[in-house]
């Protein structure tokens, strides 16, 4: 586990195997160790970086509520300090929300993206009930798989995420989080052009699977894997057909 300093905010992160550099970025209050089953596997062909964000896991938090911008910001001052150029994107649920952001902002800065049950498009439920609502369930969700657990996992996210309740999240994250709910990008996302695979729990209820195909329809180079049976986590819930879908996604980017 490595530390460094971006905007004055202490921010931890892991930085594993060789080759070319991929991104990770994990969902909202989760930290990097949540997307350790995929740069475990990964890493044994490209250089992975996952970080945590402001306010979870490891790092800072951030002073004041952010927007999607202000992670879009931080992620590329990230990029900059660890010399990460034009690395494949993954993220997961809030995660693929700041890649598109980042996308959407400057062609060229990702090779190509992995976005899987991706935020972005405004939910049909308000802000307010999505705060409430979501952030508990999503995370006591992923504490309760069994891929987490059986991978040791489950500690290090009860330690990290134990606040994962919307009520004993602090006031700087709950008003990030409206704030992120809040602006929809599904115009912005039409300016990205780089190949993009979305894949999606069939029930996912968090970020729908409508979402995906709007996703699809509005992005010039992208398609739609879903995993059937899997929710909102469904590269944990469905483990090993994700798994499948990155051999086959990234063969040709091995080195």
């Amino acid at each position: 586990m490595s530390e460094v300093v971006i905007d004055g905010l202490k921010i931890q992160y892991v930085d594993v195997g060789e080759g070319s550099p991929v991104l990770l970025l994990h969902g909202w209050l989760a930290n990097k160790e949540s997307m350790a089953p995929i740069y475990n596997q990964l890493s044994r062909d490209f250089r992975c970086i996952a970080l945590d964000f402001p306010g979870m896991g490891g790092s800072e938090e951030q002073k004041t509520p952010w927007c999607c911008d202000d992670y879009a910001d931080f992620v590329e001052a990230f990029m900059q300090k660890l010399d990460i150029k034009n690395p494949i994107g993954i993220g997961h649920s809030n995660g693929g929300r700041v890649l598109l952001k980042m996308a959407s902002r400057k062609e060229g800065l990702f090779s190509k993206l992995l976005l899987i049950d991706a935020a972005g498009i405004r939910p049909k439920h308000s802000a307010k009930w999505y705060v409430k609502v979501y952030t508990a369930k999503a995370a006591k969700a992923v504490l309760g798989l069994p891929l987490i657990n059986k991978t040791g996992l489950l500690e290090k996210l009860q330690n990290r995420v134990g606040s994962a309740d919307y009520r004993n999240s602090s006031e700087i994250l709950k008003k990030t989080m409206s704030r992120l709910i809040e602006e929809d990008l599904t115009e912005q996302i039409s300016a990205i052009h780089v190949p993009t695979l979305l894949v999606w729990g069939e029930k996912d209820t968090a970020t729908p699977l409508s979402d995906a195909y709007v996703m699809e329809k509005k992005i010039s180079n992208a398609g739609v894997a879903v995993i059937p049976g899997a929710g909102h986590f469904s590269y944990l819930e469905g483990a090993a057909q994700f798994a499948a879908i990155m051999d086959v996604y990234f063969k040709e980017d091995k080195k």
